[in-house]
């Protein structure tokens, strides 16, 4: 997995280990996260249609991932969801209003 040489290991079992366990650059699906939710799993977008860690717009993602309303929150489906969104999107952050 990628890492920038600025971006600490993080601590095991936090939000930050999990979203750099995915094979993605960690440092910038870091920045990507911290920009939407503000780290916060629960984070619910000022338009009231984005949820979560990486706040995936319900509008265009809640019937495609099963479970969404019930799991947004959880930061362990949420990454899961957002890895999905993001190897669908030819591995860019392109459908994510922060973007690197």
């Amino acid at each position: 997995m990628a890492r920038n040489a600025d971006t600490a290991v993080p601590e095991e079992g936090s939000i930050e280990a999990l979203i750099c366990s995915y094979d993605w650059d960690c440092g910038t699906a870091l920045r990507i996260a911290e920009c939407e939710s503000g780290m916060d799993p629960s984070a619910v977008g000022w338009t009231g249609e984005s949820f979560g860690l990486f706040q995936l717009y319900a509008p265009v993602w809640a019937h495609v991932f099963p479970g969404f309303w019930e799991l947004w929150a959880h930061a362990e489906w949420n990454t899961a969801s957002a890895w999905t969104i993001y190897v669908r999107a030819g591995y860019s952050w392109a459908p994510w209003d922060c973007r690197p």
